[in-house]
């Protein structure tokens, strides 16, 4: 059992604590020194932290506070307040401080805030060595910290003991989820009376935030079928006074750019007061103020992005145009943090005239990295090697292809090599996919400069003034790099995008090691969404889908879906991956051929094909994949004239992808 769950006090006593409720008397817990004298004297260094809880067990709930291997309990005052007064030998200064908070009332109501490591909340606290909410906003016990807290436990494989563990766990805790996991905490509490309860599976809501799969199905369950309460929960949340930061922390300045992995994109705000957002879709303009209730902000113009639409039982698409009110945080840490972007969003359905717009105030909670946090491309990558380097949406060149049957080739890589030096830079050899008509793909050479700047980015120059400019968030287990990628086309227009950067540490396939199961990871907000690739010797290979369509939190039959196809390993050491239709009844057909003429019954309909770069210590393939469709089977349908003897493509796509390898199909 990890020792932050446990209730009472473990081996001997490294530190000294005196926690007391906010206005009454302390609690006992040992000799320790004055609360917030701060500073270091000669038994250590002490601190005093002031917090309250926001939304949970807040009157007289019992507090618990953990620091290394000791705990001291006590109560929190009437009004959800508490203090503790900490003083810590230096040598132990790199231990986190956890707080947790139970209900007298209700065991079942347990909240938790983990604040970091002792000595970085020393700094933050500055040289009166108390530590407050507008220092840190961490000291507030709440249902997001409680949140934060059970899912950072739950992706440490061991007790956090260093600022470093510190920083790589929080990285592993997804924002969208600990916010949802906390509206949902939130539901439980607060709407108690609608017969929605604490699951019984659980001893309580810090257990209920930690299971993976619980939290997913509830919060599945309340997005999909509870939809209107769970958006009113979540608004409630931001109105809550102290339950999401409404600046920094006391040592991160405001000003600065943040990268938001989840999104694709970044948001930087200037000293100045002027901003921008930029992902995918484009850069907006942006103004910002500081205010109690959080960054204020502004958007010149709105953001705007087609996007599909479930409105009633049809998907349509849809045109969002969406306007950036506020920023807050949920956690912000040395070069980490978690922010919530409130936005107002109008929907517009220009091809469906008699669908009214749909106006909707919505909340993006999302990971940010700071510049500070950033890689330098000198210490990860290597002069000479090959790598399959991400792009934001890139038309793709297309050749060789039927008159009026144009394929659409969309390019979200590209492979490059890098030479000359860090200092002054040097060449870059690139490789770009060209489609032909038929789904042939080669690779067009084409040459690059590229520069680290002032900002340690790696900025790669085209000779057509195309520019892209890679910044180096983190790398997974030491393995796996992932880059925000801005890219400023030939004409001016930003786009962005975060993804991965693979090192060609694998030539190709080996042919005796194919075979097994390839399964993508599970999604949080979709756990009944599942699908794998099953790889027999024979050449044979099946595809498993499973999907709640209707929502109804269980799998039918007609949920199921499980295709057949072929696959064979290429020349050039890449697999391919093929699935046929029939031409008759356009339904999926077991081919008695690899490569079927272009008029067969069974016609080819879609290939993939992995280029393998690397497999990392999890077992999990990461390569390069090409997606292609083919027009085959709809051919007869665009009348006699069309003379096709060869494969016609219909669309190609180039991205990275990652799969999880098994010796057996899960389920």
């Amino acid at each position: 059992m990890n020792r932050y769950g446990l209730s009472k006090l473990l081996g001997a006593c490294v530190v000294s604590l005196i926690v007391g409720c906010s206005g009454g008397s302390g609690g006992s817990g040992g000799s320790g020194g004055s609360g917030g004298s701060g500073g270091s004297g000669e038994e250590g260094v002490s601190l005093s932290i002031h917090g309250t809880l926001i939304d949970g067990p807040t009157t007289n709930a019992d507090i618990e506070i953990f620091i290394g291997d000791s705990l001291v309990s006590s109560l929190s005052s009437s009004d959800g307040g508490y203090t503790a007064e900490i003083e810590l030998d230096e040598s132990e200064s790199d231990e986190v401080v956890k707080i947790f908070a139970t209900s007298q009332e209700d065991s079942k109501i347990k909240f938790a805030s983990t604040l970091g490591t002792f000595s970085y909340l020393v700094e933050i606290a500055g040289d009166d060595g108390v530590l407050e909410q507008s220092e840190s906003h961490a000291v507030n016990i709440s249902s997001v910290s409680t949140a934060i807290s059970a899912i950072l436990e739950s992706k440490s494989d061991s007790v956090i003991e260093s600022s470093d563990e510190w920083d790589e766990v929080f990285k592993k805790v997804d924002a969208e989820r600990a916010f949802s996991v906390a509206a949902a905490i939130k539901i439980f509490i607060d709407y108690s009376e609608r017969g929605i309860s604490i699951p019984e599976e659980v001893e309580d809501t810090y257990q209920f935030a930690s299971d993976f799969d619980l939290s997913s199905q509830y919060v599945s369950m309340f997005m999909n079928q509870m939809e209107g309460l769970f958006k009113e929960v979540k608004v409630a949340m931001a109105q809550e006074p102290g339950l999401l930061g409404t600046s920094s922390n006391n040592l991160n300045p405001i000003e600065g750019t943040y990268y938001l992995p989840s999104e694709g994109g970044r948001i930087t705000l200037n000293t100045n007061g002027t901003g921008e957002y930029l992902n995918g879709s484009g850069l907006v303009e942006l103004t910002w103020t500081q205010g109690p209730e959080g960054i204020s902000l502004e958007s010149v113009e709105p953001l705007v992005e087609r996007i599909p639409m479930e409105v009633g039982e049809y998907y349509l698409s849809a045109v969002r145009e969406r306007q950036f009110d506020r920023l807050f945080w949920m956690l912000d840490s040395k070069n980490q943090g978690m922010v919530v972007l409130e936005t107002s969003d109008t929907l517009k359905f220009p091809d469906w005239a008699e669908v009214d717009d749909i106006f909707e105030t919505n909340y993006i909670a999302a990971n940010s990295a700071r510049q500070s946090d950033l890689l330098s491309p000198k210490d990860i990558l290597v002069i000479g090697n090959s790598y399959s380097m991400p792009t934001p949406d890139r038309d793709g060149e297309v050749v060789n292809y039927i008159e009026n049957f144009q394929p659409i080739s969309t390019l979200n890589s590209l492979k490059m090599s890098f030479l000359g030096d860090f200092e002054s830079g040097g060449n870059v050899n690139v490789k770009i996919p060209v489609a032909s008509g038929n789904g042939e793909i080669i690779e067009s050479d084409a040459s690059a400069t590229w520069i680290v700047d002032d900002l340690d980015r790696l900025v790669v120059s085209f000779s057509d003034n195309e520019k892209l400019y890679f910044s180096l968030l983190s790398l997974q287990n030491g393995e796996i790099l992932t880059s925000f990628v801005e890219r400023v086309s030939p004409d001016g227009l930003h786009s962005s995008a975060i993804s991965t950067i693979f090192s060609k540490d694998i030539e190709s396939w080996a042919d005796n090691e194919i075979e097994g199961v390839y399964i993508y990871p599970k999604n949080f907000f979709e756990p009944l969404q599942r699908f794998y690739f099953d790889i027999s010797a024979d050449g044979t290979i099946s595809t498993v889908s499973l999907n709640d369509l209707d929502n109804d939190g269980t799998i039918e039959d007609s949920e199921r879906q499980e295709l057949s196809g072929l696959w064979e390993l290429k020349t050039n050491g890449n697999l391919s991956i093929r699935f046929y239709r029939s031409e008759s009844v356009a339904e999926p057909c077991i081919s008695d051929s690899w490569d079927p003429e272009v008029d067969a019954e069974c016609a080819l309909f879609q290939e993939r094909e992995w280029d393998i770069h690397q497999v990392d210590s999890d077992d999990k393939y990461w390569f390069q994949y090409n997606v292609k469709y083919f027009q085959d089977v709809y051919l007869s349908l665009y009348g006699e004239d069309i003379d096709a003897d060869e494969h016609v493509l219909g669309t190609n796509r180039v991205y990275h992808s990652g799969l999880i390898k098994l010796s057996e199909r899960p389920f």
